[in-house]
């Protein structure tokens, strides 16, 4: 199971998804369930609490570029 071929695409167990698609010449796909946007939001709810205007401000930025990506 170290190496397998799947769709023209080599997998090899010991490496990360990010090293396989670098490998691969492939893109990532963002979705609203990618990780970097649940981290920015997660950040996000957590400056509202504790009424970090600047924090918020910065983030709500980044997550609105991040949503325009998807669509």
């Amino acid at each position: 199971m170290k190496n397998e071929k799947n769709f023209g695409v080599t997998l090899d167990g010991r490496k990360s998804k990010l090293d396989h698609l670098n490998d691969n010449k492939l893109e990532r796909k963002l979705t609203s369930g990618s990780g970097c946007i649940k981290i920015r939001e997660m950040k996000l709810r957590r400056a509202k609490e504790n009424n970090d205007t600047k924090l918020i401000e910065k983030l709500e930025k980044e997550l609105s570029e991040l949503y325009k990506k998807i669509n």
